[in-house]
């Protein structure tokens, strides 16, 4: 392997630095053991170290534009950063999750029961957040209840392992960093199908933004959502760029991920 440019080391000192910094931040919020209110009163310690992570993972790109070594070695350096990345997104969507369910005005447990009606706070014109369990996958399609429920981890969880074997076979950082962003988000809501049989989504941009309506629909995003179904939706739009696009343009691309 030819290494040049500081080689591999300046990859695998930012991966490394990444992981410390998610473990450090997922540290700081398992012993502060504070709720939906208490997160806004104590945020600087998680902002700062959410921040610390950032800004070493942006190291890590820069890193690989400094070195020659082959791909497949530095994605194999870099892959415990991937895997930060999974954990982030699982840690980051499961933490605002807990934070939904232990607020009482959610009222999330008791509206489990469809009977229930679930609770909701009003923020602006644009942005709300409203207590919603959504039985489908994300977004709210494929509504489905009993032993569907259960179909539907099955098949989540066969996605998450191709997706985690086709990382592992990764040749280039955008392709690795659609697949991980996909497989934490998934991750993130399994854990709340296995847990509830539903997947609690709470962000909430249907509007209608500054009472603004074409007809009789209010102008918005019609979907409620979670931080999961986000990291799903901007890993797949990614890995639509990678493979279709990138791969077209790029000889390197022709080789495949």
């Amino acid at each position: 392997i030819k290494v040049t440019n500081g080689g591999i080391g300046p990859v695998f000192g930012a991966g490394l630095r990444s992981v410390l910094a998610l473990a450090a931040l997922a540290a700081w919020v398992w012993l502060r053991g504070i709720g939906f209110a208490g997160l806004r009163r104590h945020w600087k310690p998680g902002a700062l170290l959410g921040g610390l992570f950032t800004v070493e993972f942006v190291c890590l790109f820069l890193a690989l534009d400094l070195t020659t070594v082959s791909r497949a070695s530095i994605m194999l350096y870099s892959m415990p950063v991937w895997l930060a990345l999974i954990a982030f997104v699982v840690i980051a969507d499961q933490l605002t999750k807990w934070a939904v369910l232990s607020t009482p005005a959610f009222n999330a447990i008791d509206c489990l029961d469809v009977t229930v009606t679930c609770g909701r706070i009003e923020l602006s014109s644009v942005f709300d957040l409203s207590m919603l369990w959504n039985r489908g996958i994300s977004f709210g399609t494929l509504q489905s209840d009993g032993w569907m429920r259960w179909v539907l981890v099955l098949a989540t969880s066969g996605i998450a392992v191709a997706f985690v074997y086709w990382l592992l076979r990764a040749e280039r950082w955008l392709t690795a960093l659609s697949l991980s962003l996909v497989v934490g988000g998934a991750i993130g809501n399994l854990i709340d199908r296995i847990r509830f049989g539903a997947v609690v989504d709470f962000l909430d941009f249907s509007g209608p933004w500054f009472g603004a309506h074409i007809g009789s629909w209010p102008v918005g995003f019609p979907w409620v959502f979670n931080i999961a179904d986000a990291a799903i939706t901007v890993g797949a739009v990614l890995l639509f760029l990678d493979q279709f696009l990138m791969s077209r343009s790029s000889p390197e691309g022709k080789q495949g991920a």
